[in-house]
């Protein structure tokens, strides 16, 4: 993956070598990662938060781009993220459509803002296609505005 200088990049971390294709999705050039590795497709996504109408709209055509890519590719995909948005929102709908499974376990949950709870919610997710989804757990904050998450899945 390449350097991207502003605060919207996207950072993989891998014991296992991979391919990335790196697509920008919409007005605000949104990256949207696909990793191949030998037995999986890992999507990493990040799109813009619902700030604004303009945004809304931005977020709502990034997540119809990424279930679009989701349903096209076929095996074993994880997708990963900052979707900005949570389970229950509309924009959410065309992923969960896909056939997706999240992980469980945590029950009600937050993983934004990492600095209290004042308007705590989960818009950090990892979900699985042609997968078990086991479990789910954020995890103790290591210095971002989110706090991370972590997903056992088996295929």
């Amino acid at each position: 993956m390449t350097p991207d200088l502003g605060i919207f990049g996207l950072s993989v971390y891998a014991k296992r070598p991979f391919t990335a294709h790196i697509e920008h999705i919409g007005r605000s050039d949104m990256p949207l990662a696909k990793l191949h590795f030998d037995d999986l497709i890992l999507f990493v996504a990040h799109p813009m938060p619902p700030a604004t109408k303009r945004l809304t709209q931005e977020n709502t055509h990034y997540l119809e781009i990424l279930a679009e890519r989701v349903k096209a590719t076929s095996g074993n995909v994880i997708i990963a993220g900052d979707l900005n948005t949570t389970l229950w929102s509309r924009n959410m709908a065309p992923l969960l459509v896909e056939k997706v499974q999240w992980p469980h376990g945590s029950g009600l949950t937050h993983t934004w803002p990492s600095d209290g709870l004042w308007l705590a919610i989960q818009i950090d997710h990892i979900f699985a296609k042609s997968a078990a989804a086991g479990s789910y757990k954020v995890l103790e904050s290591v210095g971002s505005d989110h706090y991370p998450v972590r997903a056992d899945l088996s295929f």
